[in-house]
């Protein structure tokens, strides 16, 4: 039985990290059964080491060392393996699952993992950062609210907020008192999914919208691919984040004659959570 390791929440889908769902996202594409161990966000190691689940080797702990545990955490007890990373975990599952659909092809791994660095993170960065930190201040304070009691006590509740302020580079509080300064967020987060929605029109003039490849509408194809689950996941995490029924979501949705919202309808059949 494969198991995900992941913060439990009580917001709608209950997943509070994009990296997990974009694990999610890749468990369900390729339909694979799997259960969830929910805990508390600042409960990792406690929970990884009796298991000998790793630490994630690509993060860098605050005492400077390398790796730090970090979800997503994967454990497969058909063959004993734990990874951590949500990247590691597609490549992982793609290779111990081969009769599944591939998402990252074996000759192209160096090409997958920039193309998702340099067409999502990079290209992105702007509208990413952006929501990223405008969904921290939108959720500090309410963040009682959707971390269950059990999991968030007032101690975890003063890490997740010095956590937020870390990430964020700025108080929630200055933040969501600076109209003018949250506006600008917006209007360049909007210029960012702009221009990553400058490349799927680029695609359809140059190949035609019914062009196997282009019509499917994902960013590497027909099919969904890395860079797609890395984007799906984020997305999934803001309207969460920000409730469905948020002006700010809404604006999101709006965006780019309405790409994004059905972009997250063709991911919608790999969004489940399976308790």
């Amino acid at each position: 039985m494969i198991t995900l390791y992941d913060y439990e929440t009580s917001m709608p889908g209950k997943t509070i990290s994009p990296w997990v769902m974009k694990v999610r996202l890749a468990l369900n594409y390729k339909g694979l059964p799997h259960k969830t161990v929910w805990f508390g966000p600042f409960d990792m190691e406690e929970h990884a080491k009796p298991l000998g689940l790793p630490a994630n080797q690509t993060e860098i702990a605050d005492d400077g060392t390398v790796g730090r545990y970090t979800v997503p955490v994967l454990h497969d007890s058909s063959t004993g393996e734990a990874i951590s990373d949500s990247t590691r975990i597609i490549e992982y599952l793609d290779e111990a699952y081969p009769d599944t659909p591939r998402i990252i092809h074996p000759e192209t791994k160096t090409l997958a993992v920039a193309y998702e660095h340099t067409r999502f993170t990079e290209i992105c960065k702007t509208a990413v950062k952006n929501v990223v930190l405008h969904i921290y201040a939108t959720i500090t304070p309410r963040v009682g609210s959707f971390m269950s009691s059990r999991v968030m006590s007032p101690e975890d509740e003063l890490k997740y907020r010095e956590m937020v302020k870390k990430n964020a580079g700025v108080d929630h509080t200055e933040l969501v008192a600076n109209k003018e300064v949250v506006e600008g967020m917006w209007e360049k987060a909007e210029e960012g999914l702009t221009l990553l929605d400058g490349y799927f029109r680029m695609a359809k003039l140059k190949f035609g919208p019914e062009s196997e490849g282009v019509k499917g509408g994902f960013l590497e194809g027909s099919k969904p691919g890395l860079a797609d689950f890395s984007l799906g996941g984020f997305l999934i995490w803001m309207k969460r984040g920000l409730g469905e029924t948020d002006e700010q979501w809404k604006r999101i949705e709006s965006w780019n004659d309405g790409r994004w919202a059905k972009y997250l309808d063709a991911m919608k059949p790999y969004s489940e959570i399976d308790e």
